[in-house]
């Protein structure tokens, strides 16, 4: 597995540190990772942006989050040659201490 450390990815993850951060809150963010790990979740950073990604795994710092790259349109037009489509992912990490929310996707 390749997480992206290079380029936009450096900022993004520097903006993260930006924050002040309660231990019980990376704690109870910890606990929240264990339990959705390998789901699909929404992820609610403190500056208000969301993402919808799959929650690979976490340690004591951050949270590692594959986040898929096309569109849903551009995803029907990509079927491999045994018909089946599929998408790329990106991976991303994304520091505990500017999470806000991790809730698990609904699907409806």
């Amino acid at each position: 597995m390749e997480y992206y450390g290079s380029g936009p990815q450096d900022q993004f993850y520097e903006e993260q540190y930006n924050y002040n951060y309660h231990p019980n809150h990376i704690k109870q963010l910890v606990k929240l990772c264990k339990k959705h790990r390998n789901q699909h979740v929404s992820i609610l950073l403190m500056n208000g942006k969301t993402y919808d990604g799959f929650l690979e795994f976490s340690d004591e710092q951050n949270a590692y989050v594959a986040l898929p790259l096309s569109a849903p349109e551009e995803q029907v037009n990509s079927r491999s040659q045994d018909g089946m489509t599929g998408y790329t992912l990106e991976r991303y990490r994304v520091a505990l201490a500017s999470i806000a929310v991790i809730s698990p996707y609904m699907y409806y």
